[in-house]
């Protein structure tokens, strides 16, 4: 595709673009406004009328109020007067107030006199039935509290739109105590409405309410209604390009919607704004096209013009093979140093050309001698391919010797866990035996002992205890470090377990008269998600390493929630303490601080503190140790706490 045609369609499409860009905000702009002119027009038609229908409410409330205040009225309710009925409640007196009914009531609310009046027929007609369900005693319509109180508004009867004023009956000086309650009535017809079309010259109708209507119309803004009315929603339903439809709801004096006032309004504003737009888009594309034509112009005469030129001289010096042709290019522009450019890059190209056909000449001299070369760099490669064989061989052999050293090593471990494992289970039978006869003859099972038999029944217990404790270690470090240990998680009670553990270890403290205190913080959730079993080893073991380094004094072991995932382990000792030298290596298994053949027979074989560290791991929790020689010794261990669903469930909520 050319650069003319890719200039065209570029024009082209942007033309377009801002066509569609400058019609979709005038669309938004200047029809939204022409919108909201209409919608407050519609607005205020609508508050036409219900002004004019505000104003024969009032104008029937100003004639009803001299009646409401007149001695005359305010006896008749007691004597009902015949003579007033004759002079005062005749039919002209319907005739020039343009009255329907009147109804007067009495302060027990009872009606005293009622009459309504067929203006179009000229005669008195019954009291509407469906009228008198309004004035029964207690019915807000007839029920004033103060001599201010008005009701006024509409009734929605079946034989139509009542409207109605009720007012408290008092003197002629217009003081109470109020005396009954007079009620006026006009009813709104068809010939009404028509009539009030006509003044307006709108096309109004009254229609049930019907809440439907409403909910396909747009609510008025009331922002757009002047003056406002906060009181009143007004709502337009555009029917066609050419008409509109504009709704209120009309309630009756207890406030119930009863009616709708419709109107039919022609959209005058719409269409003149929809012509407006037409009018500023036909603008806009002749604009476009002018100044789309005007550049494409400008573009041919000045770039794409000049550009074919130089592209033609560019081919005739690439056919040619001449890259001493000069390329005439006229203008002081951007192209014009575009041509001073290619010029340029003619002459090192040419330039270029010449060094290259003398190396090539190089090359061709140096390639008459390639064979011999390649002949005697191909003996060199053969001898170090030979060499780089006989290496390959030697390491594969030893790559063989280590894997069967590597495989021994293998079976040389599990066979030390299986005789491990086997000598714990037959030393754990008779010390199993041993234990649990002491305990009974301790007890007292098979006869009273003395207190010094029972002081050597317990040095068996403890050395029995010991013994297992021993087996245990050494098993459970043969385990880990054939990689079979097995974690069991399941639930747990932290407390429940510290006090297990207190069983065993805090007679052995007491043997030495040790403090010993094993305590678990409130906060510690009742319920923890472990492995019981190498829990109750880890504390075992570091309850056991300090009791045995610690002559005097005190033992505390503490269990702390650390934050929201972790529990933190405190065993606490004031025994002798650890050199500075020594902490890096007390977790290495069969080491000990004192290496010497004259130790404590209680003192082990150092495996206590190696399987702490590697079960600590395994449970992917982390140990320190903080000591100071003669004041003793803190191991603190930070563990993952896994909670249950019991515990996990109340955090939730909150």
């Amino acid at each position: 595709m050319t650069l003319y045609k890719k200039a065209f369609i570029a024009v082209l499409l942007t033309l377009f673009a801002l066509f569609a860009l400058l019609y979709t905000a005038a669309h938004l702009i200047l029809m939204r406004s022409f919108e909201q002119i209409e919608a407050r027009g519609v607005a205020t038609n609508i508050q036409r009328v219900c002004s004019a229908l505000d104003d024969d409410i009032n104008s029937l409330k100003s004639i009803a109020l001299g009646w409401s205040k007149w001695d005359d009225v305010y006896h008749f309710v007691d004597d009902i007067n015949q003579n007033f009925i004759t002079n005062n409640l005749n039919d002209p007196t319907f005739v020039d107030s343009n009255l329907n009914l009147m109804v007067f009531l009495n302060k027990r609310q009872e009606i005293v006199y009622a009459k309504a009046f067929d203006l179009e027929a000229n005669k008195e007609v019954p009291l509407p039935e469906s009228l008198r369900a309004h004035l029964k005693p207690g019915d807000p319509l007839i029920t004033h509290t103060d001599i201010t109180s008005v009701h006024q508004g509409f009734l929605s009867l079946p034989e139509g739109y009542l409207m109605t004023v009720s007012l408290p009956l008092l003197t002629s000086l217009a003081e109470g105590p109020i005396n009954g309650t007079v009620i006026w009535g006009r009813f709104l017809d068809q010939a009404q409405v028509n009539h009030l079309s006509d003044v307006l010259r709108l096309k109004v109708s009254l229609i049930p309410f019907d809440q439907t209507i409403l909910n396909d119309a747009e609510l008025i803004d009331p922002n757009l209604i002047q003056p406002p009315m906060p009181d009143v929603s007004f709502y337009m339903t555009p029917i066609s390009d050419t008409e509109a439809l504009g709704d209120t709801v009309i309630s009756d004096v207890y406030g119930n919607p009863i009616a709708l006032l419709h109107l039919r309004l022609a959209r005058t504003v719409y269409s003149q704004g929809q012509t407006t737009l037409s009018y500023f888009l036909a603008a806009v594309v002749l604009i476009g096209l002018v100044f789309g034509a005007v550049t494409i112009y400008e573009l041919e005469r000045n770039v794409l013009r000049r550009l074919r030129v130089l592209s033609t001289q560019v081919t005739h010096i690439r056919n040619t093979g001449n890259l001493k042709t000069p390329l005439n290019v006229i203008g002081s522009d951007e192209l014009a140093t575009l041509g001073v450019g290619l010029e340029s890059m003619l002459d090192a190209l040419d330039e270029s050309r010449m060094k290259l056909q003398a190396a090539n000449a190089q090359l061709k001299e140096a390639n008459d001698n390639l064979e011999q070369r390649v002949t005697a760099r191909t003996a060199d490669l053969t001898d170090a391919i030979e060499l780089l064989r006989l290496e390959v061989a030697e390491r594969r052999q030893a790559e063989e010797l280590l894997a069967q050293a590597r495989d021994q090593a293998l079976e040389a471990l599990r066979m030390k866990t299986q005789i491990l494992s086997n000598v714990s289970h037959d030393a754990r039978t008779p010390l199993t035996t041993i234990m649990l006869h002491s305990e009974l003859l301790q007890r007292g099972t098979y006869g009273a002992v003395t207190d010094k038999q029972a002081q050597r029944l317990e040095s068996i217990l403890v050395s029995a205890r010991q013994l297992l404790g021993f087996i245990n270690n050494l098993l459970g470090e043969a385990q880990l470090s054939s990689g079979n240990l097995r974690l069991h998680m399941a639930p747990l009670s932290p407390a429940q377990l510290i006090r297990e553990i207190s069983l065993v270890v805090v007679p052995l403290a007491e043997r030495k008269e040790l403090k010993m205190t094993l305590e678990v913080d409130a906060s510690v959730p009742a319920q923890i998600v472990s492995d019981s079993d190498r829990l109750k080893q880890i504390i075992t073991n570091l309850c056991d390493n300090a009791i045995k380094f610690t002559a005097s004094g005190q033992i505390s072991v503490n269990l702390t929630k650390m934050d929201a995932t972790h529990l933190l382990l405190t065993v606490k000792d004031t025994g002798r303490g650890i050199p500075k030298e020594a902490l890096e290596r007390i977790f290495d298994a069969f080491w000990q601080v004192d290496g010497s053949s004259t130790r404590d027979v209680n003192r082990g074989v150092g495996l206590g503190l190696s399987i702490v560290k590697q079960l600590v791991t395994a449970m992917n929790g982390m140990i320190t140790v903080e000591s100071e020689l003669g004041k003793g010794t803190t191991f603190t261990i930070q563990l993952p706490m896994l909670l249950t669903e019991s515990e996990i469930a109340p955090t939730s909520v909150a």
